[in-house]
């Protein structure tokens, strides 16, 4: 199926004219400051129009120690064009400022935030979903295992709202860091830098601080988006995670592409990705299709 739209988005065309019902930008809105860092969020959304919608919190890649939320900026734009959700990017502290699990905390915190303000977006708090790419997938996992557990994402909570997340996506996010060890030759990946040391060091930490160790019957339905020939987080990844989310038998999917690599710009494959996850979400979260998207072709395009 042609979507005019979403072409646009891939291409990331630098002005695209949309009616008076077209995404919003509300860009760097505050979440909380630590120390010093304050942590803020990009949202996309449309008008609300009545009913309260679904919503996704991003997280963005770069190893922990890098990447910013403008990283979800295409993908932010397309859901909230065409699905109507409300999708906020947040940062978390990066490991120049604090080590794990200090990064999985402020992820939930985020989450909390967009939870907490469900009614400024006119957001339904009980459809919000979590995603995240590379390192940000991982926090996206962690959350959605972990947001009960006061060592990880139920820790340090800004407050007593919930961070638990009714559908998770993971676009080549590490699942299994003891997997990805020995898959890398018994060599650390950037989860050495979050973590402070490597699995010959502290095998008990990597077994915790993976996502793997955390999976239950509680886990929400998940996506995996994965590149088959990834040459950062290996394919294995993904089929330890459908492998894991099977044995406890939550809904899950795959998604699996072919030249995406880590987070590639093929454009065909970031249509792939854009349009399962778009449809992921549409079905997870009862999203309601914007009919006015049907009506893409009919706008002007420059650039």
């Amino acid at each position: 199926m042609t979507d005019p739209y979403l072409d646009a988005v891939v291409r990331d065309v630098p002005s695209i004219t949309v009616p008076a019902d077209g995404v919003q930008e509300f860009l760097a809105q505050p979440i909380r400051d630590y120390a010093g860092f304050l942590q803020t969020a990009d949202v996309y959304a449309r008008p609300a129009k009545g009913k309260p919608r679904p919503a996704l919190l991003c997280l963005h890649g770069g190893g922990w120690a890098g990447g910013t939320p403008q990283e979800y900026r295409r993908l932010g734009r397309y859901l909230a064009w065409r699905y109507d959700l409300v999708v906020a990017s947040a940062s978390y502290r990066l490991i120049d400022r604090a080590r794990f699990p200090v990064q999985i905390q402020d992820a939930a915190n985020a989450m909390r935030w967009l939870r907490g303000n469900a009614a400024r977006w006119a957001i339904d708090p009980q459809r919000i979903g979590i995603a995240g790419s590379s390192a940000g997938g991982y926090l996206a996992t962690m959350v959605a295992l972990t947001h009960h557990d006061p060592r990880l994402a139920g820790g340090d909570a800004i407050d007593a709202t919930s961070a638990q997340p009714q559908v998770l996506i993971t676009q080549w996010g590490p699942i299994d860091f003891i997997a990805r060890w020995y898959g890398n030759g018994g060599r650390p990946g950037a989860e050495k830098g979050m973590l402070n040391t490597t699995y010959v060091e502290d095998p008990t930490l990597y077994h915790f601080a993976s996502a793997l160790t955390h999976v239950t019957s509680d886990a929400p339905p998940a996506l995996f988006v994965y590149g088959k020939a990834d040459p950062v987080v290996h394919i294995q990844q993904a089929e330890l995670g459908a492998a894991a989310w099977k044995r406890h038998r939550v809904a899950h999917d795959s998604c699996l592409v072919d030249r995406i690599g880590h987070g590639g710009t093929d454009e065909a494959d970031v249509r792939i990705a854009y349009r399962r996850i778009g449809e992921f979400l549409g079905d997870r979260l009862q999203a309601t299709v914007n009919p006015a998207s049907e009506l893409f072709p009919l706008l002007e395009i420059s650039g």
